[in-house]
């Protein structure tokens, strides 16, 4: 059962862990573990590939035009004027919006920069083509220039030369216009192909992240997983020494097992030492009666020799205690009895006997190895049950993704049959064509103005009559002449091609790329990460969030979708930026407690392990102590001390010796032998009277160390009876509680490991795996795809349009002032006033008509009037023309 709940709890592991989830390149695996189970952990989780994706936007040298179309856009479409309609209405119900669309007026002034913008547009494309068909009916009825005259000091002014020049910078504006639109034109055609390459390279991130997050989790749950398992497959398989040794070393200083024993020994020592002297004192004892037997001897034949050559009278000198006066017979009796008493109260060996004790308390170890064969291999079934498990579960489901949802050729696939639904390339295509033709067009008007003010300044001359004009200026002037009506048939076309591009890009650009290439995504925040209803969901509570609303049950998770985005441009770990700990708790995986079954583990070694037949002071052990004690105590040293100090003999040999030399016989038979005798009586004194009391001197000195020794014993003995007394009961009262300690402390370390893996786990998980770097990535190529590589050539297309209409605009009135400095004009002003005051005669203005000019005067006249004006070889060229011209004026 214990494993049920196990399993139960690592069964949503990896559908978790997947909610984060990509090839792996180096994994290193450098786990340790100290001596008091504190796991380092030396993993290097696997690593990605690089990414494919390339987020950094290049628009090249259109960057100058892109900026100046989206500043044009934020100077008519200031602020986030569409981004806060939106959030109004998101915060209003359905009757305050109908108030809003009721003030139209209140409403537009949210948009006035764009309205006008595209009412001045609207204008433009009505008003442009209705002023060209005035001009051309103008020039058609002679007025506008259309009636070809011209004075003869109009060439000489400085007028053309301004004109000329403003129509070059107009011109060369038309043209770098015309190049900029080819050039978005070229940008817009890459689209498509940018449009595949990134979904495709951000597919290919998207599944290496994935599989490389997966990969991660696995090698965690696995390898470490492992690792762990190893540990504690070690610690059950060698219990002796991992949980034994532990306990034993526990007995030896909890209970003072090691002061027992060596007190025990010390007394078996002390004990040895004291029976060996007493052994050496009776030896010595031995010795010196058998001398004091000689002594006496000796003493017996000294008072007959003595007798025999003195007499009765022996000389003089009292011999009648010359004898042996001390017998240490009854002392050695008395220290044998003391010996054998003692030999006899150490019958047993008691340092055999304790060790015997502590023989027990070490083969607890093996006794618990046993003992707990079958709750071991329980354990290890149920942790080799848990790996099995999580393999087969973490290989389905990475093997269910990799295989259905993140099969990249499949998604490339949907992706490419959802361009060919669309037909992307044929509508490239015909863009493409439409954008080549309004290029062309700008650049056919910048190219016409520009052959035309070449031809002009080239041909032109100021002191040639105007009438006079050579072909290549003529030319000129009717170049720019065709500019500007071909201007006048492409500028209404081309300002409305301008407005509806505005129209739909402009809006795009204010309300959706500009939050969205906001590095601070505020408007984001502002539109789905505020809590109550979205634009996306209204039904939400004032406490609730749109993201929440989408992964949790509790819509209250402050789950931000700007957080996210923010938190995977920093390549943060994503199980913390989805708060998914909301989803699956991390840290309730797995209870290794219940897996380990340390309750039953401690239940089996307490009941199995009985302290009960450890007995150090056994009773033997008890008795034989007592009875040493007793014997001890029954010596009496302080007599033995008496017997030894009693002098041996009470006669002065020295003494005796000098009476012997000094009696006043005169027989010198008599002294010579009395000599002799005092001799040998001082060769009684020096060879054994004087060595035997020594040998009582030094029996005397062992009599005190016994004394000392016996003392020092009884203390000893009664030291070791109570600590092997205290040891015992405390080995019989707290072992068991010894033993369920370290029992306790040993699965705290299995448990340990097993938590340190969970805590390692949870760790990489929220700090390490899954680094969203590659959701980011989507989000931004996505958005430069359609904010800059798409929006900016449409913006530099409308703008280039706007911008080379109103240009062209201006160019028309120079053109057409210009042209009439180029073009050859048909009569000059002076016959023009002739003719009008003619005019003037025939509507009755004038009373008499001008003198009449027959044609040889007319003629002589314009040749005077035209005298000096140009050089000499063009003389006969002016009267031919003033010819012309009288016959006109006549007619």
């Amino acid at each position: 059962m214990y494993f049920v709940s196990f399993h139960n709890s690592w069964q949503h592991l990896p559908i978790a862990a997947f909610l984060l989830q990509a090839v792996v390149v180096v994994t290193v695996s450098a786990n340790s573990v100290s001596s008091n189970g504190t796991i380092t952990w030396g993993t290097e989780l696997p690593v990605a590939p690089p990414y494919m994706v390339d987020v950094q936007y290049q628009p090249g040298a259109l960057q100058g035009l892109y900026s100046m179309a989206r500043t044009f856009v934020d100077i008519v479409q200031p602020g986030n004027t569409v981004t806060d309609l939106l959030l109004q209405l998101t915060q209003v119900n359905g009757t305050s919006i109908i108030t809003m669309l009721a003030d139209p007026v209140k409403l537009a002034g949210q948009f006035t920069g764009t309205i006008v913008t595209i009412v001045i547009g609207l204008l433009f494309v009505i008003f442009v083509p209705i002023t060209g068909i005035l001009i051309c009916l103008c020039r058609c009825c002679g007025n506008c220039g259309g009636d070809l005259k011209q004075g003869k000091t109009a060439s000489q002014s400085c007028t053309p030369i301004c004109f000329s020049f403003s129509l070059f910078l107009c011109a060369a504006m038309i043209l770098s216009d015309g190049c900029c639109l080819l050039a978005a034109n070229k940008h817009l055609n890459e689209v498509p192909q940018q449009l595949n390459s990134t979904v495709n390279n951000n597919i290919d991130d998207i599944v290496s992240f994935v599989n490389t997050t997966a990969l991660q989790v696995k090698y965690v749950s696995q390898n470490d997983f492992g690792f762990v398992k190893d540990l504690i497959f070690a610690e059950l398989d060698d219990l002796s020494a991992s949980l034994g040794d532990p306990i034993t070393a526990a007995f030896a200083q909890q209970v003072n097992l090691d002061e027992a024993i060596n007190s025990v020994v010390t007394l078996d020592t002390a004990i040895a030492s004291l029976l060996e002297d007493m052994v050496t004192m009776r030896t010595d004892l031995t010795a010196v009666n058998l001398k004091l037997v000689a002594l006496d001897q000796s003493f017996t034949a000294l008072k007959n020799n003595i007798s025999d050559a003195c007499g009765p009278a022996l000389c003089g000198v009292d011999v009648t205690d010359l004898t042996v006066d001390t017998d240490f017979t009854q002392m050695l009796a008395i220290l044998s009895s003391y010996l054998d008493a003692l030999n006899s109260s150490t019958t047993e060996n008691i340092t055999a006997i304790i060790l015997q004790g502590n023989q027990d308390i070490n083969q607890l170890p093996s006794r618990i190895e046993n003992e707990t064969q079958q709750i071991r291999a329980s354990i290890k079934t149920a942790v080799s049950d848990v790996e099995s498990s999580l393999v087969a579960q973490l290989n389905a489901t990475i093997g269910g993704m990799t295989s259905q949802f993140l099969d990249p050729e499949a998604l490339k696939k949907n992706v490419t049959s959802m361009y060919d639904n669309i037909d992307i390339a044929t509508i490239n295509q015909y863009r493409w064509v439409g954008w080549l033709v309004m290029g062309l067009w700008v650049l056919t008007v910048a190219i016409l103005l520009l052959l035309g003010l070449s031809c002009g300044v080239v041909g032109f001359d100021k002191n040639t009559l105007p009438t006079l004009r050579g072909s290549l200026s003529h030319t000129g002037g009717l170049t720019l002449v065709g500019a500007v009506v071909f201007s006048f048939l492409i500028s209404s076309l081309l300002m409305l091609i301008c407005t509806l591009l505005f129209v739909v890009s402009a809006p795009l650009e204010s309300a959706i790329c500009r939050p969205l290439t906001d590095p601070e995504l505020k408007v984001i925040a502002q539109l789905l990460d505020e809590p109550g209803p979205s634009v996306l969901n209204q039904n939400l509570g004032p406490n609730d969030y749109f993201l929440s609303s989408l992964l949790f049950e509790n819509k209250t998770i402050p789950l931000r979708l700007t957080e996210i985005l923010k938190g995977c441009r920093d390549n943060k770990p994503a199980w913390p930026l989805l708060k998914l700990n909301n989803l699956f708790d991390l840290n309730s995986v797995v209870n290794m407690t219940t897996v380990l079954n340390t309750s039953q583990l401690e239940s089996q070694i307490s009941s199995s392990i009985d302290l009960s037949g450890i007995l150090l002071l056994t009773p033997e052990l008890d008795s034989q102590l007592s009875n040493f004690h007793n014997s001890l105590a029954a010596m009496n040293i302080s007599s033995l001390q008496q017997m030894i100090s009693n002098n041996i003999t009470a006669v002065n040999l020295q003494q005796l010796a000098n009476d012997l030399r000094t009696t006043g016989t005169s027989n010198p038979v008599v002294l010579a032998e009395l000599n002799a005798i005092a001799d040998v009586t001082e060769a009684i004194y020096t060879g054994q009277l004087l060595p035997l009391q020594n040998d009582q001197q030094d029996i005397y000195a062992q009599t005190q160390n016994l004394l000392l020794d016996v003392h020092n014993t009884m203390v000893s003995v009664n030291g070791t009876r109570e600590a092997l007394q205290t040891t015992e009961t405390s080995i019989q009262t707290n072992g068991s509680n010894i033993i369920l300690k370290e029992v306790t402390k040993f699965a705290t370390r299995l448990t340990a490991y097993g938590q340190q893996y969970i805590d390692h786990s949870v760790d990489v998980v929220q700090n390490e795996a899954g680094r969203c770097l590659p959701v980011w990535n989507l989000y931004d190529s996505m958005t430069s795809l359609v904010c800059r590589v798409l929006l900016d050539p449409i913006h530099a297309t409308w703008f280039c349009l706007g911008w080379a209409v109103v240009v062209i605009l201006i160019a028309k009135v120079l053109a057409m002032k210009l042209s009439s400095y180029f073009r050859r004009m048909k009569v000059t002003e002076a016959f023009i006033e002739r003719t009008m005051e003619m005019n003037r005669f025939q509507s009755g203005k004038r009373q008499s008509p001008p003198p009449p000019y027959n044609k040889s005067q007319l003629a002589q006249e314009t040749s005077e009037e035209f005298q000096g004006y140009g050089s000499t070889s063009q003389q006969d060229e002016l009267n031919n023309t003033a010819s012309s011209q009288a016959q006109l004026l006549t007619q």
